[in-house]
């Protein structure tokens, strides 16, 4: 069939005549307006009205592995840059997908799924559920917040969320999860502000299990508690690597961040609380912070190795120099074909930055290996979720 493909194109192409397309596409009455509107045009780009709505998220969240849980609190901060006044704001809680019940388009283990225990908008906090008055309602993986005021154009919202949530083993159709006890993968795992944009106000559509999504861009404070055996990595820039790594391990960290040489940061003998500041029965918090992105991801491993280095990635701030950023992998002993993979981020990186003439624009590329939580890859702002490619080989998973 491709062969077939390439002899009908090569024909067209020898004969002059134009490529065949198919009937007319007709444009969607909800785009013709917002042409009019000013908000888009007729050839894609933004129109001189265009808006986007813009979250700030401060997020504290403890992840306990021995009950596969996190617990958190989420304080948003929700700007109105639309033309409309808000009477009630929509949120995400894509994992519900997984409680008893949930509408699905895939088989999908149940579990307990997201918990609300308690939500407050503008420091009002707010009952689930009645006809009136100032509340919140959740419908499988969208939760309904009336504020006591509609938010105004140009103002903003303040909402704080606190939830559970029980983490399925392998969850949101293999993207998210645990493995064996020394390995997580927190994807979809918090409440965030579904998108109201001018095409269609707020998106309804409910999160099935096997789609893909479509958020809102905005900055993100993010601390996640764990015990000091587990080594964190999570979307945005480490902000206290002094504080939670072990200072053999901290050195190394430091020389990856300007060593074109893959650095074995955390080895075979630094398992566990040896890499870290912490004990096997404390707590330590780890810090990050994430600018202009539309999602966040992390990870929590105790018995993965983690290399890293530098990668080029252009002259990204204008100032003629070449900048670089962090390329990482952790990987565990069950994926041998891992043990180039640090060296196959920068190289992806670089490629692509030059291939695209668009320079990365954050502060590192993370992989994970997560074998039994997914075969393939799924892809995250800094963090990517691979499956350990013991079957397909290193060329592959390259």
């Amino acid at each position: 069939m491709p062969l077939l493909f390439l002899m009908v194109g090569s024909a067209l192409a020898q004969s002059g005549r134009e490529r065949p397309y198919p009937n007319p596409i007709p444009v969607p009455p909800n785009y013709l307006q917002a042409i009019e509107n000013g908000t888009r045009s007729a050839d894609g780009t933004p129109g001189p009205n265009y808006w986007q709505q813009w979250s700030e998220y401060d997020i504290k969240a403890t992840l306990h592995p021995d009950k596969n849980l996190v617990e958190g609190v989420v304080k948003i901060v929700y700007h109105n840059n639309s033309p409309d006044t808000l009477r009630n704001l929509h949120l995400d809680l894509d994992l519900n997908v997984h409680k008893e019940g949930a509408m699905r388009n895939e088989p999908g283990e149940v579990t307990e799924a997201v918990t609300i225990k308690r939500v407050a908008a503008a420091g009002s906090e707010l009952a689930e559920g009645g006809r009136q008055g100032a509340r919140y309602m959740i419908n499988g993986t969208r939760m309904y917040v009336i504020p006591e005021q509609p938010v105004a154009p140009g103002s903003t919202i303040t909402l704080e969320v606190s939830w559970t949530l029980d983490i399925p083993q392998a969850g949101a159709g293999g993207r998210m999860g645990y493995d064996t006890g020394n390995v997580f993968f927190l994807a979809y795992w918090y409440p965030r502000m579904a998108v109201y944009d001018d095409l269609q106000g707020w998106h309804p559509d409910p999160f099935l299990s096997r789609a893909e999504f479509y958020h809102g861009f905005g900055n993100y404070a993010i601390e996640i508690t764990a015990p000091g055996n587990w080594v964190v990595m999570s979307t945005g820039e480490f902000l206290n690597p002094d504080e939670v790594l072990a200072p053999h391990v901290l050195d190394r960290y430091k020389k990856a961040g300007s060593s074109d040489e893959v650095v074995n940061i955390i080895t075979k003998d630094d398992f566990g609380s040896v890499a870290t500041t912490g004990t096997d029965s404390g707590m330590l918090t780890w810090k990050f912070y994430a600018k202009d992105v539309r999602d966040i991801a992390f990870s929590a491993t105790r018995e993965s190795f983690w290399d890293s280095g530098r990668t080029p990635v252009g002259d990204k701030d204008g100032d003629g120099k070449v900048d670089y950023i962090r390329a990482n992998a952790f990987w565990r002993e069950v994926a041998p074909n891992w043990s180039q993979a640090a060296a196959y981020v920068q190289s992806s990186i670089e490629f692509l930055s030059r291939y695209t003439d668009f320079s990365y624009p954050w502060p590192h590329m993370t992989s994970v290996e997560a074998g039994n939580i997914i075969g393939g890859g799924m892809e995250f702002p800094m963090m990517t979720i691979i499956g350990n490619y013991n079957r397909a080989g290193a060329d592959a998973l390259y």
